[in-house]
């Protein structure tokens, strides 16, 4: 007689690895924003220096905007390390403190259903200013774009 293997094991397996991937493409995203935001500060910065008034105010809009999606971007890829004295719940920050033997212990037992919810809060959190950090590129770019003409006709 075979057994069937737990359902409830294959879900937390694959609940824990979409958490995992989810967490990766808000840093991809992060990124790749990222890369988008330095263009815009570039075409503020290059509108700005055309001396005319009512184009550099709009592009200093636009490079405000853009410095907030900046911020909002670096609170995305920084690191979420466990302030001193406090214990890490696992991963690498925990791995990291112990020895053989307790790594060893750690390995047996199963923590998917923790690390996945820790997962989960970490990148719900990361989303969110993702999708922030967008909402503020999104403004540069409609600012950017209303400072190129007035650069060119004032």
């Amino acid at each position: 007689m075979s057994t069937s293997p737990d359902p409830s094991v294959d879900r937390t397996a694959a609940a824990h690895a979409e958490a995992r991937a989810d967490l990766a493409r808000a840093d991809t995203k992060a990124g790749l924003l990222m890369a988008y935001d330095a263009g815009l500060a570039a075409g503020a910065w290059t509108v700005a220096r055309t001396g005319q008034p009512a184009a550099t105010i709009v592009a200093g809009l636009a490079g405000a905007a853009t410095l907030g999606s900046v911020l909002l971007l670096l609170a995305v890829v920084v690191p979420r390390l466990q302030p001193p004295g406090r214990q890490p719940a696992g991963g690498w920050p925990l791995w990291a403190r112990l020895t053989p033997e307790q790594f060893r212990a750690e390995m047996a037992a199963d923590r998917r259903a923790e690390d996945t919810i820790g997962l989960s809060r970490l990148t719900d959190r990361k989303m969110r200013h993702l999708a922030y950090a967008v909402y503020a590129s999104a403004a540069a770019t409609v600012l950017l774009a209303a400072a190129g003409p007035l650069a060119v006709t004032l």
